[in-house]
Protein backbone atom coordinates (compact mmCIF):
# COMPACT_ATOMS: atom_id res chain seq x y z
CA UNK A 1 0.00 0.00 0.00
CA UNK A 2 2.38 2.25 0.93
CA UNK A 3 4.52 1.55 -2.37
CA UNK A 4 1.13 2.34 -4.21
CA UNK A 5 0.56 5.86 -2.17
CA UNK A 6 4.06 6.83 -2.93
CA UNK A 7 3.69 5.99 -6.94
CA UNK A 8 0.71 8.11 -7.32
CA UNK A 9 -1.36 4.91 -8.27
CA UNK A 10 -3.55 5.08 -5.06
CA UNK A 11 -4.93 8.42 -3.12
CA UNK A 12 -3.52 8.45 0.40
CA UNK A 13 -5.86 7.49 2.79
CA UNK A 14 -7.46 10.01 4.74
CA UNK A 15 -9.67 10.00 8.01
CA UNK A 16 -12.27 12.67 8.64
CA UNK A 17 -11.45 14.77 11.91
CA UNK A 18 -12.84 18.39 11.41
CA UNK A 19 -16.60 18.05 12.46
CA UNK A 20 -18.07 21.33 12.93
CA UNK A 21 -14.26 22.32 13.90
CA UNK A 22 -14.29 20.32 16.91
CA UNK A 23 -11.37 18.28 17.51
CA UNK A 24 -10.68 15.44 20.19
CA UNK A 25 -8.85 16.52 22.63
CA UNK A 26 -5.35 13.92 22.21
CA UNK A 27 -5.55 15.43 18.52
CA UNK A 28 -5.35 19.02 19.39
CA UNK A 29 -3.21 18.58 21.90
CA UNK A 30 -0.83 16.74 19.01
CA UNK A 31 -1.59 19.56 16.53
CA UNK A 32 -0.98 22.34 19.47
CA UNK A 33 2.85 20.62 19.63
CA UNK A 34 3.55 19.76 16.33
CA UNK A 35 7.27 20.84 16.37
CA UNK A 36 8.28 17.75 19.10
CA UNK A 37 5.53 15.14 18.02
CA UNK A 38 7.15 12.25 17.24
CA UNK A 39 5.79 11.66 13.84
CA UNK A 40 7.14 14.96 13.25
CA UNK A 41 10.27 16.04 15.25
CA UNK A 42 12.73 13.58 13.50
CA UNK A 43 11.57 14.10 10.42
CA UNK A 44 12.03 17.82 10.06
CA UNK A 45 15.16 17.52 11.82
CA UNK A 46 16.70 16.00 8.90
CA UNK A 47 18.36 16.89 5.50
CA UNK A 48 15.80 16.18 2.99
CA UNK A 49 14.98 16.47 -0.54
CA UNK A 50 12.16 19.30 -1.48
CA UNK A 51 10.21 16.44 -2.93
CA UNK A 52 10.13 14.44 -0.33
CA UNK A 53 6.54 14.20 1.73
CA UNK A 54 6.11 15.74 5.16
CA UNK A 55 4.81 14.00 7.73
CA UNK A 56 1.19 12.82 7.50
CA UNK A 57 0.46 15.20 10.88
CA UNK A 58 1.73 18.17 9.00
CA UNK A 59 -0.32 17.54 5.93
CA UNK A 60 -3.48 17.17 7.99
CA UNK A 61 -2.57 20.28 10.21
CA UNK A 62 -2.03 22.54 7.42
CA UNK A 63 -5.52 21.23 5.50
CA UNK A 64 -7.56 22.32 9.03
CA UNK A 65 -5.77 25.08 9.18
CA UNK A 66 -6.17 25.84 5.80
CA UNK A 67 -10.09 24.80 5.64
CA UNK A 68 -9.83 27.79 8.64
CA UNK A 69 -8.13 30.32 6.28
CA UNK A 70 -10.50 29.60 3.41
CA UNK A 71 -13.43 30.41 5.71
CA UNK A 72 -11.79 33.95 7.00
CA UNK A 73 -10.73 34.76 2.85
CA UNK A 74 -14.07 34.16 2.06
CA UNK A 75 -15.25 36.45 4.98
CA UNK A 76 -12.86 39.10 4.18
CA UNK A 77 -13.89 39.29 0.28
CA UNK A 78 -17.46 39.45 1.08
CA UNK A 79 -16.63 42.47 3.31
CA UNK A 80 -14.70 44.10 0.25
CA UNK A 81 -11.32 43.92 1.70
CA UNK A 82 -7.99 44.16 -0.91
CA UNK A 83 -5.70 42.10 0.46
CA UNK A 84 -5.81 38.15 1.02
CA UNK A 85 -5.61 37.18 4.85
CA UNK A 86 -2.10 35.77 5.57
CA UNK A 87 -1.20 32.17 6.45
CA UNK A 88 2.78 32.12 8.12
CA UNK A 89 5.06 28.73 8.09
CA UNK A 90 7.90 29.65 10.60
CA UNK A 91 10.64 26.45 9.96
CA UNK A 92 13.25 25.36 11.50
CA UNK A 93 15.73 24.84 8.60
CA UNK A 94 15.65 25.57 4.92
CA UNK A 95 15.16 21.98 3.86
CA UNK A 96 11.68 21.58 5.64
CA UNK A 97 10.70 25.05 3.96
CA UNK A 98 11.81 23.95 0.69
CA UNK A 99 9.32 20.84 1.71
CA UNK A 100 6.70 22.74 2.61
CA UNK A 101 6.67 25.19 -0.35
CA UNK A 102 6.90 21.99 -2.62
CA UNK A 103 3.88 20.69 -0.88
CA UNK A 104 1.95 23.66 -1.81
CA UNK A 105 2.77 23.85 -5.44
CA UNK A 106 2.26 20.57 -6.49
CA UNK A 107 -0.86 20.59 -4.19
CA UNK A 108 -0.16 18.16 -1.38
CA UNK A 109 -2.35 19.96 1.00
CA UNK A 110 -5.63 20.22 -0.64
CA UNK A 111 -6.63 23.51 -0.69
CA UNK A 112 -6.62 24.80 -3.90
CA UNK A 113 -6.93 28.18 -3.07
CA UNK A 114 -3.71 28.24 -1.06
CA UNK A 115 -1.79 26.40 -3.85
CA UNK A 116 -0.99 29.53 -6.03
CA UNK A 117 2.43 29.75 -6.13
CA UNK A 118 2.25 33.58 -7.19
CA UNK A 119 0.60 34.43 -4.07
CA UNK A 120 3.37 32.04 -1.94
CA UNK A 121 6.27 34.20 -0.59
CA UNK A 122 9.53 31.47 0.40
CA UNK A 123 12.42 33.30 2.26
CA UNK A 124 14.98 31.93 3.89
CA UNK A 125 18.70 32.24 3.74
CA UNK A 126 19.34 30.07 0.86
CA UNK A 127 16.53 31.94 -1.11
CA UNK A 128 17.88 35.38 -0.67
CA UNK A 129 21.08 33.71 -1.09
CA UNK A 130 20.43 32.54 -4.89
CA UNK A 131 18.63 35.98 -5.67
CA UNK A 132 21.66 38.16 -4.61
CA UNK A 133 24.31 35.29 -6.92
CA UNK A 134 22.34 35.30 -10.02
CA UNK A 135 24.13 36.16 -12.84
CA UNK A 136 23.03 40.31 -13.81
CA UNK A 137 21.40 39.12 -17.06
CA UNK A 138 17.99 37.05 -15.17
CA UNK A 139 15.19 38.16 -16.53
CA UNK A 140 12.86 39.08 -13.94
CA UNK A 141 10.00 36.40 -14.64
CA UNK A 142 12.83 33.74 -13.69
CA UNK A 143 12.59 34.53 -9.84
CA UNK A 144 9.06 36.21 -9.87
CA UNK A 145 5.58 35.59 -11.62
CA UNK A 146 3.84 37.38 -14.79
CA UNK A 147 1.76 39.53 -12.31
CA UNK A 148 3.44 42.55 -13.53
CA UNK A 149 4.18 41.26 -17.02
CA UNK A 150 1.61 42.62 -18.65
CA UNK A 151 1.46 46.58 -17.53
CA UNK A 152 5.75 46.69 -17.82
CA UNK A 153 7.72 45.60 -20.87
CA UNK A 154 10.25 42.45 -19.53
CA UNK A 155 13.56 43.75 -18.30
CA UNK A 156 16.42 42.34 -16.74
CA UNK A 157 17.26 42.64 -13.25
CA UNK A 158 20.14 42.99 -11.57
CA UNK A 159 21.13 40.61 -8.54
CA UNK A 160 20.72 43.85 -6.37
CA UNK A 161 17.60 44.20 -7.32
CA UNK A 162 16.51 40.73 -7.38
CA UNK A 163 17.48 40.75 -3.34
CA UNK A 164 15.94 44.35 -2.72
CA UNK A 165 12.46 43.06 -4.93
CA UNK A 166 12.40 39.75 -2.49
CA UNK A 167 13.07 42.10 0.67
CA UNK A 168 10.65 44.72 -0.34
CA UNK A 169 8.05 41.81 -1.19
CA UNK A 170 8.83 40.82 2.72
CA UNK A 171 8.27 44.01 3.96
CA UNK A 172 4.89 45.08 2.36
CA UNK A 173 2.96 42.16 2.86
CA UNK A 174 -0.45 43.18 3.04
CA UNK A 175 -0.04 46.63 2.15
CA UNK A 176 -2.05 48.16 -0.81
CA UNK A 177 -0.12 48.72 -3.74
CA UNK A 178 2.99 47.41 -2.71
CA UNK A 179 4.79 44.22 -3.87
CA UNK A 180 3.59 42.43 -1.40
CA UNK A 181 -0.24 43.32 -1.60
CA UNK A 182 -1.27 39.77 -2.58
CA UNK A 183 0.71 37.93 -1.10
CA UNK A 184 -1.19 35.07 1.26
CA UNK A 185 1.40 32.16 2.33
CA UNK A 186 4.66 33.52 3.80
CA UNK A 187 7.44 30.49 4.47
CA UNK A 188 10.28 31.57 6.59
CA UNK A 189 13.35 30.60 8.89
CA UNK A 190 13.61 32.80 11.12
CA UNK A 191 14.11 35.62 8.45
CA UNK A 192 11.34 38.17 9.45
CA UNK A 193 13.06 40.56 11.81
CA UNK A 194 11.16 41.47 15.32
CA UNK A 195 9.97 44.52 14.01
CA UNK A 196 8.40 43.01 11.19
CA UNK A 197 4.52 43.84 11.20
CA UNK A 198 1.75 42.35 8.56
CA UNK A 199 -1.10 43.44 10.06
CA UNK A 200 -3.14 40.86 7.61
CA UNK A 201 -1.63 37.70 9.39
CA UNK A 202 -4.04 35.29 10.71
CA UNK A 203 -3.01 32.00 10.78
CA UNK A 204 0.55 30.62 12.14
CA UNK A 205 1.61 27.04 11.39
CA UNK A 206 5.72 26.58 13.63
CA UNK A 207 7.55 24.00 12.56
CA UNK A 208 10.19 25.05 14.94
CA UNK A 209 10.58 25.61 18.51
CA UNK A 210 8.54 27.96 20.49
CA UNK A 211 7.91 29.50 23.88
Amino acid sequence: MNDAIESGLVKTPRVVIRDDGKLTKDYKSRLYHIYNDQEVKDDINRKAEEHEPLPDLVINAYYLLGKDWLETSEKWEKTGRNTPPVMITVTNRVETAARVKYSFDHKKIRIEELCVPEQTLHIDSKVLEMAESQEESLAVNDVFEESEQEEKPLRNLSKKELAEKLRQTVDTVGQVGKPGEQIQKVISVGMLSEGWDAKTVTHIMGLRAFS
